[in-house]
């Protein structure tokens, strides 16, 4: 098309050439439009957005070539586009920063075409502003960075980002600590590496994907698969990117929910023990009642009556029985809790050397009882002949668990209960992270099964490595009703270790 350029000043209704059509185009043009000779690259004309845009006149930027025209110095533009004229190119298009008249800065967008004005050949110009759009993509970029770093911080959380097949595109370090997978061992499995066998064989995993899809997002409550094949339970919610229907992928976020069960169910365990007790409590006092009649009158008989030698040593059977019942009474009220009399400040190291002295003598010859008792250990509030119980009750259990040979090691002193160990912990729910005072029993027996620890607390629990009858049960309540807490660390073949926490006194 033969280009003419003639001026504006006409109607439109004037408009009948293509060159008529071509000038009010170009005048009119949201685009900054540039027309510049293809040989020497004299400027020809800019139209009047492109005045606006770089602050140059039509007349200053006539005077200019395009390789030395200010705006396109700074990016040697002008010589690039001639030198790709040169080269032959018939299109051209570029993004660069334009510097105005006035100093400020453009991103711009430029597209050029070749123009014939008869057979002289020019280049046209568009420009176009695009800073706004490029602030856009700038912020999107620092979002996106924002949004990674969150993620990359978020270390108990595993965040997946996955496509539409479930493969793993990308993942947070989160994930290596819940899971245990690096991302590049992760990267491009299926996400179904992380359900259990069960679940996969059940076909779970394409359930929630499915749920997901056609509901937007899912949330569950299951258990997950560790690297290492060790389960663990697990909360978790997985949405579809684009909403529900057709979607290109998915996220999924899960939380290792292992803390929080283990905390349900020392609550659990503590709200079992305390429902325990109010029955035992009822029961012991009223079989109280009843053995404290049986002795009054046995002693009565006793006294005041003239029996042959069979029939006194009967009686001393019964007295010996109800006395015998008498002392399970009490046990049962200290696993209750309700044996506990006035408490007092008292020493926790002092009632330990004082109930070693009393239990060297029941040990085995091969069982050897150490201790290890923290100087200045702050005191605490209790009734010091229970306390001696409960250390009495440890002691003999440990001693009974060493089959053979082995050492009975009891320590007192401080320890800090972090909230993470919380969990671990048989504890009134008033008990809470900070100080506290430590009875630690340990013994080289055989340890305990994981599935027994929470069950040794129960009355006449028993197991072939512990004693039988209510020594653990009652420590439980004595310890309970002191407002402390009790956790224990076994592994089999490794022994075990009973700790007490109390409260320092004030």
């Amino acid at each position: 098309m033969a280009l003419q350029l003639v001026s504006s000043e006409r109607g439109p209704d004037s408009f009948h050439s293509p060159a008529d059509r071509y000038r009010s185009i170009f005048e009119n043009a949201r685009d900054g439009i540039i027309l510049f000779h293809a040989g020497g690259g004299s400027i020809l004309d800019v139209n009047p957005r492109a005045t606006e845009m770089l602050g140059y006149s039509r007349h200053e930027s006539q005077t200019f070539s395009i390789r030395d025209f200010p705006p396109f110095q700074s990016a040697q533009l002008g010589g690039r586009l001639l030198h790709a004229l040169e080269q032959g190119s018939e299109s051209l298009q570029y993004e660069e920063r334009l510097m105005t008249k006035s100093g400020s800065v453009l991103d711009c967008e430029i597209v050029g075409a070749i123009c014939w004005e008869g057979t002289r050949r020019s280049i046209q110009l568009n420009i176009r502003d695009i800073s706004r759009r490029k602030r856009a993509e700038g912020a999107l970029r620092e979002s996106e960075e924002r949004m990674r770093t969150v993620l990359e911080g978020i270390s108990d959380y595993a965040v997946f980002m996955l496509d539409e097949d479930r493969l793993v595109v990308s993942a947070n370090t989160g994930a290596e600590g819940v899971l245990g997978f690096g991302q590049n061992e992760i990267l491009g499995q299926k996400i179904d590496i992380v359900y259990t066998p069960e679940d996969r064989d059940s076909g779970q995993p394409a359930v929630d994907f499915d749920v997901a899809r056609r509901r937007g997002r899912v949330a569950y409550d299951r258990a997950h698969l560790r690297k290492d094949g060790r389960r663990f339970p697990a909360t978790g919610v997985i949405s579809a990117l684009g909403g529900t229907g057709e979607c290109p992928g998915f996220t999924m976020v899960m939380r290792d929910f292992t803390e929080r069960k283990q905390t349900e169910q020392a609550i659990e365990q503590v709200r079992k023990f305390e429902s325990i007790s109010v029955l035992a409590a009822a029961i012991a006092h009223r079989f109280n009642n009843l053995l404290t009649s049986i002795l009054g009158n046995a002693s009565l008989l006793t006294d005041g009556m003239q029996a042959e030698p069979g029939e006194m040593a009967l009686l001393n059977n019964v007295v010996w029985a109800a006395s015998r019942g008498a002392e399970l009474t009490n046990n049962i009220l200290a696993y209750a809790g309700y044996g506990v009399r006035a408490l007092e400040q008292m020493s926790l190291a002092g009632a330990v050397a004082n109930a070693a002295k009393k239990l060297q003598p029941l040990l085995p010859d091969a069982v050897e009882l150490e201790m290890n008792l923290a100087a200045d250990l702050p005191s605490i509030e209790a009734d010091c002949e229970q306390i001696e119980q409960v250390i009495a009750n440890l002691v003999i259990n440990a001693a009974e668990a060493i089959n053979g040979r082995g050492t009975v090691q009891v320590r007192a002193q401080e320890r800090v209960i972090g909230t993470e160990d919380l969990g671990d912990i048989l504890r009134p729910h008033t008990l809470c992270s900070g100080r506290y005072v430590c009875l630690e029993v340990e013994d080289s027996g055989p340890g305990i099964a994981q599935d027994l620890q929470t069950k040794i607390f129960e009355p006449f629990f028993t197991t072939k490595f512990l004693g039988r009858g209510l020594g653990l049960a009652a420590v439980a309540g004595i310890v309970r009703r002191h407002r402390g807490g009790v956790q224990v660390i076994s592994e089999r073949a490794h022994g075990s270790i009973f700790r007490l926490f109390f409260r320092p006194y004030p």
